[in-house]
């Protein structure tokens, strides 16, 4: 863990982990010279830095997971049994009181960690905290067990070792379970940093939206299967923008751009950035029939939105071709080819507006646009343009 630490010294939870696993270490050698060094140095001080480095792992779990970090609360338990051990003969001196003390403090940080690790887990479901949460219950489960079984076998300390038939395999038990919480941590860190890898590999760095290949990746296979709806988005005239006001403000208009369109998305479409100022949108068969009226009010909207650069008002809209069909069998090339084609229409008809085609076989199936459609020849086809009826009752 102090290897891992060195590697990432912003981290600030595996700084945690790595002291708290060092105290605990520490804690243990000091333990394994009782009959050695004196008894407050191996049971008192040990147990002490044991708790201590619990508490710190339990600060650490949170701050893996950006929670609050308590460190009073964390450092009570060590506090609590520094004060009764050495103020206290009936726990100084008696081994099975000392356990029942111990058993308590230990149990008490456990579940801290158990309570902060299932938050994680409803934050972020890294497979790995499911395992961490079933060795904790395990420890707990064993920890406690020690209490009625010091009461009915009561373990007996000669020259500071401690001697009963149980003792030595619950301990070790207790051991190799902690252990298996520290390569959890490890495996933790892991799933979290593949998982930021994957991400990172699937999203535009600039607007956080999926990039092309991930773009692919989800929506080939549902589109080849039953269809669904495929849309190119362009922002009109961008290259102006950027003449015009500058690069960093084409950035700003593309971020503003992907945060109008992600907070109207529902749970089942996709959207990307296919490159440059270009956009794609998989609306899935079950909704097809509402991805023109969508992308009429996502124009709308954009249109009267303008971005604040500075000083400035950037008004910017997009023109945008959708493609419709529930024919399965189609891959999604074919389908965004299709959408091209329309996105060139819908900039030969002057930009900001939307141009819907069907599939031959689909336009008596979808649902005709409820907003200012007008029909032309050839595959079912209609048009949208920036004059045409600009209300839209809600979304769809």
């Amino acid at each position: 863990m102090l290897i891992s630490w060195y590697f990432d010294r912003k981290s600030a939870e595996a700084a945690l982990w790595a002291i708290g696993y060092s105290c605990i270490c520490c804690g243990q050698m000091l333990q394994a010279l009782r009959g050695i060094a004196a008894e407050s140095i191996g049971t008192g001080i040990g147990v002490f830095f044991i708790l201590f480095g619990v508490g710190l792992i339990w600060i650490g779990f949170r701050a893996f997971d950006h929670f609050s970090r308590p460190y009073l609360v964390a450092f009570l338990q060590p506090l609590v049994w520094l004060l009764l051990y050495f103020t206290f003969p009936q726990f100084y001196g008696v081994p099975n009181n000392r356990i029942l003390l111990f058993s308590i403090l230990i149990v008490s940080q456990l579940c801290l960690i158990l309570w902060s690790v299932w938050q994680g887990w409803k934050k972020e479901r890294l497979p790995m905290r499911i395992l961490l949460i079933v060795i904790g219950i395990m420890y707990g489960v064993l920890t406690i067990l020690r209490i009625p079984m010091s009461i009915f076998y009561p373990v007996i300390e000669v020259n500071g070792i401690s001697s009963t038939s149980w003792f030595g395999v619950v301990m070790f038990i207790l051991y190799c379970n902690s252990l298996g919480m520290c390569f959890g941590v490890f495996a933790l860190c892991r799933e979290r940093s593949l998982r930021q890898y994957k991400l990172a590999s699937e999203t535009d760095g600039l607007t956080g939206v999926l990039n092309r290949r991930a773009f692919y990746d989800r929506v080939d296979k549902k589109y080849g299967e039953a269809g669904g709806a495929v849309a190119l988005i362009d922002i009109d005239h961008f290259k102006s923008v950027n003449d015009r006001y500058g690069h960093a403000a084409g950035d700003e208009v593309l971020r503003r751009f992907t945060a109008i369109v992600t907070e109207l998305l529902r749970d089942d479409m996709v959207f990307c950035r296919m490159g440059g100022e270009e956009f794609g949108l998989f609306v899935p068969a079950s909704r097809a029939h509402k991805g023109t009226d969508f992308c009429e009010t996502l124009r709308m909207i954009v249109s009267h939105t303008p971005v604040v650069w500075r000083d400035e008002m950037i008004k910017i809209t997009i023109s945008i071709g959708i493609y419709h069909t529930l024919d399965a069998g189609k891959g999604l090339d074919t389908g965004l080819m299709q959408a091209d084609t329309l996105l060139y229409q819908a900039k030969d008809q002057g930009r900001n507006c939307v141009v819907a085609g069907y599939g031959a076989n689909d336009s008596a199936v979808m649902r005709p646009l409820e907003i200012g459609a007008s029909r032309q020849t050839g595959p079912a086809l209609w048009s949208l343009a920036a004059n045409s009826h600009e209300a839209v009752s809600h979304l769809p």
